[in-house]
């Protein structure tokens, strides 16, 4: 009798200890995919080494980080404001709420057409995270989104910002190139040749002299003329424009603007560093209604903006507004700072 009750505690802890077994395995394998896909949001996001968006028309790019410097397609300096803020963007967003049953249809249809497939990489190129973003809820509060692999969209947001985050994950790779123009630290130039076209008497060439700086006049041949004593201050003020130069926008790709090549520009300004890098930067007036190159002169107050050509072939769109730092005539650094501060079209 003993014997059959113990047999009988025997088989009963057994059987719920299969029962505990089966049942954390059946809650594991249930709530290890809702886990999933709810994990939009990436903590460790300094782990983050590549980037890969694309939609279903064919568009794409590809963030790359190298030596803590992001790239567009691993080739061009990627702006650093908009990677900065895809990467909050991945690391804060996290799930406003669940959709009703009878608009989840419809989510994934949208999903399923427009959205955007991003892919989160580390330095190993291993995929920390995929999903997939589109459009906005009915009052515009949140933003679809899905795992990759899972089956159940919801809405997301980023707590404190209302608004639609898939305009964080665009495709344009003009709007990804930095929009940098240059920024050459004065303490690396070591000469600046600033050669005006068709108007001799404002070109001019600085060379670095140990501490200090020289100033020269150009001919139309671009041969540098006798030194002259220019005021150090004024140079100096003149080199610090040439630091931290942006863009308003990088045009690049627009097909209207190749004929620019064939242009002869207003001004150009070919630096040399003392690291022995070469660059060159043409600059070409957007001219008013009714105006053409033969109107452009120092006092024409009318040009507003300017395209730039670099000497990587980059095409700038720069409001003459903050080129004016760089837009000085020779006859400047004889003035006072505070004259020799205007600009050219000022």
């Amino acid at each position: 009798m003993r014997s059959n009750r113990l047999l009988l505690i025997i088989m009963v802890a057994l059987i719920a200890a299969a029962g505990i077994v089966y049942f954390g395995w059946y809650q594991e394998e249930v709530e290890a995919p809702i886990e999933y896909e709810r994990s939009f949001g990436t903590k460790n996001i300094d782990q983050v080494s590549k980037i890969f968006m694309a939609d279903k028309f064919g568009n794409k790019i590809t963030l790359v980080k190298k030596a803590n410097v992001w790239y567009l397609d691993g080739k061009t300096f990627a702006r650093n404001k908009a990677v900065e803020l895809l990467l909050e963007t991945c690391q804060r967003m996290t799930i406003k709420y669940v959709p009703t049953k009878s608009s989840i249809k419809n989510i994934v249809k949208d999903l399923a057409t427009n959205s955007i497939k991003v892919e989160l990489y580390d330095e190993l190129d291993k995929k920390i995270k995929a999903f997939y973003v589109a459009g906005t809820n009915a009052d515009g509060t949140g933003t679809y989104g899905i795992m990759e692999g899972a089956e159940n969209p919801f809405v997301l947001e980023i707590p404190g910002f209302i608004g639609d985050l898939s305009a964080r994950f665009f495709l344009d790779k003009d709007e990804w190139k930095d929009r940098t123009v240059f920024n050459v630290t004065v303490d690396s130039i070591a000469q600046v040749q600033v050669i005006y076209t068709g108007q001799v008497d404002f070109s001019f060439q600085i060379n670095r002299q140990g501490k200090s700086y020289e100033l020269k006049s150009l001919d139309k041949d671009g041969k540098a003329g006798l030194v002259k004593s220019a005021k150090q201050g004024n140079i100096s003020a003149f080199l610090y424009g040439f630091e931290n130069q942006i863009a308003e926008a990088v045009v690049t790709e627009d097909p209207a603007l190749k004929e620019l090549h064939q242009q002869v520009p207003f001004v150009t300004y070919k630096i040399s560093t003392i690291s022995h890098r070469e660059l060159e930067y043409k600059l070409f007036p957007i001219l008013p209604d009714g105006q053409t190159m033969a109107d452009v002169n120092v006092d024409n107050k009318m040009i507003e903006r300017y395209h730039v050509i670099s000497s990587s072939g980059d095409i700038f769109l720069v409001q003459t507004l903050n080129f004016k730092k760089i837009l000085w005539a020779y006859s400047f650094f004889f003035e006072n700072l505070s004259q020799s501060a205007a600009p050219l079209n000022n």
